[in-house]
């Protein structure tokens, strides 16, 4: 699969664009912090939500509470290519970080190129909005930034 395909960037713009329309009524209405972007690159699972973050005594495994409405996506290519990847440890170990930061970037370009395009900020009447990457473990942030 490549990820940095231009035809795989536009398929990644429309369907959040579609999301961003179609919820975007919801989102002005709730009250959250940041979106969060979690790839789970051996499934091939790719979730994005708005988050609301907890208050610091709720505190337990995590600092954001997940809310609705989510994107969910699933890549098969992915969950094919790790169940049939037959390496080392170490060269799997790097297959997987490069993937994720691949899916990553290229979400963060389709989120920017939609923004530019159909102002999602507008849209959801805020002046800017925190993008939180997360990979497998949502304790570790790979990438942030305001939109």
């Amino acid at each position: 699969m490549d990820i940095n395909n231009k035809a795989f960037l536009d398929d990644i713009q429309t369907l959040l664009a579609q999301y961003f329309e179609t919820f975007n009524k919801v989102l002005n209405e709730m009250e959250y912090d940041n979106f969060s972007v979690d790839f789970f690159v051996d499934y091939g699972k790719l979730i994005i939500y708005p988050e609301k973050k907890m208050p610091e005594d709720l505190i337990y495994m995590f600092d954001a509470e997940r809310l609705d409405p989510y994107f969910y996506l699933v890549f098969e290519e992915y969950l094919k290519y790790f169940e049939n990847l037959n390496v080392s440890e170490e060269v799997f170990d790097r297959e997987f970080e490069s993937k994720t930061n691949d899916v990553i970037d290229c979400v963060s370009k389709a989120i920017k190129n939609i923004n530019e395009k159909d102002k999602i900020l507008e849209m959801l009447g805020k002046p800017n909005v925190e993008i939180r990457y997360f990979g497998v473990a949502k304790e570790e942030l790979l990438k942030s930034e305001i939109l």
